[in-house]
């Protein structure tokens, strides 16, 4: 770690704790029954003479950097908006990676990195990313904790916050939820187990490539994990339970109805989706952004929770995208607000996700069926924010691939383990 870089996390660790005490205590006095004190003389309360002055704002222009095109529109509608309540120009730029190759390291193909190299122009205020950076972002020194509503879901909250600081103002949510033909199943099954389908169309779809995000309640359905918990607060990387007794009972589950024809497999969620909106499946599981897809069909379709497997309810997982200021921007304290109160607000929050096409942190935000994946992420785990997530994800993916073409759920856990390993 450079010094430069050092000396930021030192600063972004001092700002943590300072957020999470709330300052200095203010000192407290005790008396007691017997005991009578003298008020003293009563001293005249005065009106002040001189004026009080507002402090102006730190800056007059908020940068904004974003990597993907598409959420250029809605920051900059709420921008529009901020500037006419505070007279603060948004400014949004798209980031593009730069020209020459990075010597060594991780190469700046995404605004993650660039960022914490130091590659992105310093006056940027905030930056749009995925939950999963919140702790390399504190790392670096990028993230400045934040004050959440506690009316938004905990599990929500929980996404940002990596050993329970809030670093990023969650913004919107990509979750799984389930899609059913009424015309095939009238009635949403009050469990996998009970699921029954006519036999000339599929029954349960879901993507044979294994994605870990839609078969994630199997993992979980009776007791399994992916990571124990630190004492001390997020996960506990030694403790990795994808091959535990109740994993794999888990996975069993699947397996179990894998081999009834309950579950019906397509190659990947598109074509998921395309069996699902051609009529040819009773239900499917999907994420969110794969409901325009199939609402856009001519289908009379429910979107709804997951039934309980096990005889537990289904914990699905998902993914946020969030607002994170930077700490030494120029206009941090314009930025927190117009994340948390512009970004984040019910408004906000709604444009930012229908841009993407995934679900407002909000469920008063929401349409009913994106209200279903709000409620699913209510009640469920979004990723572990640890490094190298994304690859082992990829391995929990390929264990429940080799279960959809043979391999048995001992076998399949237990090599994702070692592979992880």
């Amino acid at each position: 770690m450079t010094k430069s870089l050092a000396s930021r996390v030192i600063v972004a660790l001092s700002v943590l704790a300072i957020a999470c005490s709330g300052g200095t205590s203010a000192p407290t006095t005790t008396t007691g029954s017997a005991t009578t004190v003298d008020p003293g003389p009563t001293i005249p309360i005065t009106t002040p003479t001189t004026a009080v002055v507002a402090i102006p704002p730190t800056t007059d222009t908020l940068v904004v950097w974003v990597e993907d095109a598409d959420l250029v529109a809605p920051v900059e509608e709420r921008g529009t908006a901020y500037t006419a309540a505070t007279g603060i120009t948004v400014e949004v730029r798209v980031y593009a990676p730069p020209a020459e190759a990075l010597p060594e390291g991780p190469t700046a193909t995404t605004l993650l990195s660039a960022l914490v190299l130091d590659q992105v122009d310093g006056a940027a205020d905030l930056y749009l990313g995925p939950h999963t950076w919140a702790m390399t972002l504190a790392e670096a020194g990028r993230a400045e904790p934040v004050f959440l509503s506690d009316e938004l879901a905990p599990s929500i909250v929980d996404s940002v916050s990596p050993r329970g600081y809030p670093l990023a103002v969650p913004l919107a949510i990509n979750g799984v939820v389930q899609v059913r033909n009424r015309a095939l199943m009238p009635e949403a099954p009050e469990s996998v187990e009970t699921i029954s389908c006519p036999e000339s169309v599929q029954c349960l779809l879901l993507p044979a490539d294994g994605d870990a995000d839609v078969h994630y309640p199997f993992l979980v359905a009776v007791g399994g994990y992916l990571f124990g918990l630190d004492p001390a607060g997020g996960h506990d990387t030694d403790d990795l339970g994808i091959s535990s007794e109740e994993s794999i009972a888990g996975a069993i589950i699947f397996d179990t109805l894998l081999e009834a024809g309950t579950v019906d497999a397509a190659a990947n969620e598109g074509a998921v989706i395309a069996d699902f909106v051609a009529g040819n499946a009773a239900l499917a599981w999907v994420h969110a952004s794969g409901l325009a897809a199939i609402e856009a069909s001519d289908l009379d379709v429910a979107v709804e929770t997951l039934p309980t497997i096990g005889g537990n309810p289904a914990v699905t997982a998902f993914r946020t995208l969030a607002a994170y200021v930077n700490p030494f921007g120029e206009g941090k304290s314009e930025a927190l607000d117009f994340a948390t109160n512009w970004l984040g607000d019910l408004n906000g929050s709604a444009l930012v996700a229908l841009a993407k096409g995934i679900a407002p942190v909000w469920s008063d935000a929401a349409d009913p069926a994106m209200a279903a994946v709000v409620a699913s992420a209510a009640a469920g785990h979004s990723l572990p924010i640890i490094d190298d997530i994304d690859r082992i994800w990829f391995e929990v993916s390929d264990a429940f691939r080799r279960i959809h073409i043979g391999t048995s759920p001992e076998d399949a856990m237990t090599g994702a383990v070692e592979d992880i390993r």
